[in-house]
């Protein structure tokens, strides 16, 4: 192993002319060390480069004296792990970990080098060699025969070293030419790197700005990538578009705006996945009539929890397709209703997973279909938007569930006293689940929201066939209690 104890000042004079270098031979000092730990010989060596860069300025930047950072670098100094980390940024390193291969015995292989911080442009390398020599650009200039303003440019880094001038600078100062050469390869390619760097970026965050990256990859609706070229591929293949700058092209009539809101993209994302998934889907033709005159046998399913079931294959034979695909974050949507080519779509979020709520969604839904409603309806029956057709389709789906005059009337034979066999029975003799019964009385405050609430099942569990297969990671599935189907208990 070569030794940097006690280095000469022509070593030191050699990396002055040479600091394209210094990098190789950091990296191989650390090498060695993490083959012999000789701490020693790591801080001779960066004692080296210390001088090299300037020690004085190494040690301002670090907060220590000049003594200070030379003692701390002697044979006998013993700084901590900060001390070295402070040095290396100072000197332009960074310290990372890397692999090692031990696949025989004392075998240790550095699967990277050390890549610098920052690369000073040729032109300061230059000005310290005038520096050194005390002479000004002009006087550069003089001697090679050139304009002023090229040696002010060089050192500005607004103009490249040519070979020529290299072997002129070479010819100036005593160098090779390779030298200049060099570094001004190196410090282009530092740049293409850096341009390439802030490209990426740019492009990652317009990706963030098209759609909610994170959900998408979470939700395995795209992959993971380490690459901006293939997730960029990704994000256009799952949107149906050959380019980002294409118009995102959705085949719901969804509003879109240039500028969009988290909401507003994830809303999109959440449709488009809808959209894809539906493709996959085979229904049959479609007729309106024939699933308004459909609904009493809709319906028919509502007194038992365990009756949703049939509910997929019932739409999908009236010419529906029927989805759940849990909604993402800051959306809050509940259900959302468009058409595919001449089919209808009903997707439901089950953003509460709770029987009323499965219900009353799907209804509304339904509701806007045999409305004739065209368009997209994206609906958060929490906050609905207040405009005639989704008053409409609520009013519809409310009649639907349970009749407003039998309503009344059992409201008023109860005297507004509602225990749970009462619940249950006018449930029973309107043939709904009593958890829908229940809902209805939570909405219109006549029970208060914490009371009866064992009577709220889960659904979930029973449309799991139905649901998008990133559900486990949305949707609270647990094991619900076992559902009572006799009613007069």
């Amino acid at each position: 192993m070569r030794k940097f104890r006690t280095l000469d000042e022509f070593e030191e004079e050699y990396f002055c002319k040479h600091p394209e270098e210094i990098d190789n031979y950091l990296t191989e000092i650390f090498q060695e060390y993490s083959e012999d730990s000789d701490s020693g010989a790591l801080l001779a060596s960066l004692r080296v480069v210390a001088r090299v860069r300037g020690i004085s300025e190494i040690a301002e930047q670090i907060g220590m004296t000049r003594r200070g950072l030379q003692k701390a670098l002697s044979n006998n100094g013993n700084p901590r792990l900060e001390n070295i980390n402070s040095i290396m940024k100072a000197l332009g390193y960074f310290l990372t970990p890397t692999t090692t291969n031990q696949s025989s015995r004392g075998e240790s292989n550095i699967s990277q080098k050390l890549v610098p911080a920052r690369v000073p442009t040729p032109g300061k390398i230059l000005s310290r060699e005038l520096e050194a020599r005390g002479w000004t650009q002009k006087d550069l200039a003089e001697i090679m025969g050139r304009p002023v303003q090229i040696i002010n440019e060089i050192i500005r880094g607004s103009k490249q070293i040519t070979p020529e001038t290299a072997i002129e600078l070479s010819q100036a100062l005593g160098t090779s030419p390779e030298f200049w050469t060099n570094l001004e390869a190196k410090y282009r390619l530092h740049l293409v790197g850096k341009e390439k760097k802030e490209q990426d970026i740019a492009r990652k965050s317009r990706l963030y700005t098209i759609a909610p990256i994170s959900e998408l990859i979470k939700n395995k609706w795209i992959q993971a990538a380490d690459s901006i070229d293939d997730l960029e591929r990704q994000v256009c293949n799952f949107f149906g578009v050959s380019s980002l700058d294409e118009t995102l092209k959705l085949d719901v009539n969804f509003r879109c705006y240039q500028h969009q809101e988290p909401e507003t993209t994830s809303r999109i994302a959440w449709v488009k996945r809808v959209e894809n998934l539906a493709k996959q889907q085979t229904v049959a033709s479609f007729q309106c009539k024939k699933l308004e005159t459909a609904i009493p046998e809709i319906l028919a399913c509502a007194k038992q929890v365990e009756s949703i079931v049939q509910i997929p294959k019932l739409l999908a034979d009236l010419g529906i397709h029927f989805l759940i695909v849990p909604h993402l974050s800051k959306t809050y949507l509940d259900g959302a209703a468009f058409y595919l080519n001449s089919n209808p779509v009903i997707a439901l979020t089950l953003r509460y997973d709770r029987i009323d709520s499965f219900w009353f969604t799907l209804l509304h839904e339904l509701a806007h279909i045999v409305l004739g409603h065209q368009g997209t309806y994206l609906d958060n029956l929490d906050a609905l938007e207040k405009n005639d057709e989704e008053t409409e389709a609520n009013a519809k789906a409310a009649e639907w569930l349970i009749n407003s005059q039998t309503l009344n009337e059992f409201i008023i034979r109860s005297k507004k006293i509602f225990s749970r066999k009462v619940i249950e029975e006018f449930a029973q003799n309107q043939n709904r689940h009593p958890g829908i019964i229940l809902g209805r009385l939570h909405y219109d405050k006549l029970v208060p929201h914490k009371n009866l609430r064992l009577l709220l099942v889960r659904v979930s569990q029973i449309l799991s066939d139905s649901t998008d297969n990133f559900c486990d990671s949305k949707l609270d599935i647990q094991q619900t209690a076992e559902v009572p189907t006799n009613h007069d208990d």
